[in-house]
C-alpha cells in the first residue's frame, strides 16, 4: 500500500497497525493533524481504522490531507470570534422576543443558538487537547480564561433546557439576556486579544 502525506510517498505493509503507525509518525514529526483521507480516490470522513478493517485487502493508495496545528488553532479562534460577534445582537433580540411572545423564527433561532453553544464547547475542548497549544498561542492565560468561560456555558445550557421543559418563555429570555450575552461578550473580548496579538512563528 502507498501512503501519500505531506509531499512524500511511503510504502508500507497492508496491516492496520502499519498504516496508522506510518501516518502518525509523519503527523507527529510535522506537528500536523489529518483532516481528510482520500482512499483510492474516495474521501473517508469516518474513523480510518474502522474503514481499513472492512476493506484493507483491496486498498492500494491512501492520500492524507493534513493541516498544521497552528493553522487549526488560528482557524478555530477566528471562526469562534466571528460567530460570537454576529451572535450577540441576535441573542439580545431573541431575549426580547421571549419576554413577549416568540414566533417560529424565534424558536428556530434558539435551536441554532443551542447548536452554536455546543459547537463553542466542543471546539474549545478539541483545542485544549492539543499538546502544542501552549507553544503556539502567545497569551495562554487569555486562552485559559476563554476556556473557563466556555466551560461555564454548560450549566447555562442546562438552565435553558429546564426553562424550555417548563415552557417558561420569560425565564428563557432572562437567561439569554443575563447569562448568555455577558458570557459571549467576555468570550469575544478574550478571542479578540488572541487575534490581535500575533501568533508565535
Amino acid at each position: 500500500m502507498i501512503i501519500k502525506i505531506n509531499g512524500q510517498s511511503v510504502t508500507c505493509e497492508n496491516t492496520i497497525e502499519k498504516v496508522t503507525d506510518s501516518i502518525t509518525e509523519v503527523l507527529n514529526r510535522d506537528n500536523a493533524i489529518a483532516i481528510d483521507y482520500i482512499v483510492d480516490g474516495n474521501s473517508v470522513k469516518e474513523d480510518l481504522s474502522k474503514y481499513l478493517s472492512e476493506r484493507l485487502a483491496e486498498i492500494q493508495k491512501i492520500e492524507v490531507i493534513t493541516q498544521t496545528v497552528k493553522q487549526l488553532i488560528q482557524e478555530t479562534i477566528n471562526s469562534a470570534y466571528a460567530y460570537l460577534k454576529n451572535a450577540i445582537p441576535q441573542i439580545r433580540s431573541m431575549a426580547s422576543e421571549f419576554a413577549m411572545e416568540p414566533d417560529g423564527i424565534t424558536w428556530q433561532s434558539l435551536n441554532e443558538l443551542l447548536e452554536g453553544l455546543n459547537w463553542l464547547i466542543d471546539s474549545m475542548e478539541r483545542m485544549n487537547a492539543l499538546k502544542s497549544l501552549e507553544l503556539i498561542v502567545t497569551d495562554y492565560q487569555a486562552w485559559n480564561q476563554y476556556a473557563q468561560i466556555t466551560y461555564n456555558l454548560i450549566p447555562i445550557i442546562k438552565d435553558l433546557d429546564a426553562a424550555l421543559r417548563n415552557k417558561n418563555n420569560r425565564k428563557v429570555g432572562r437567561i439569554l439576556e443575563k447569562a448568555v450575552v455577558p458570557a459571549f461578550i467576555m468570550m469575544e473580548n478574550k478571542l479578540f486579544g488572541l487575534i490581535t496579538i500575533a501568533f508565535q512563528s
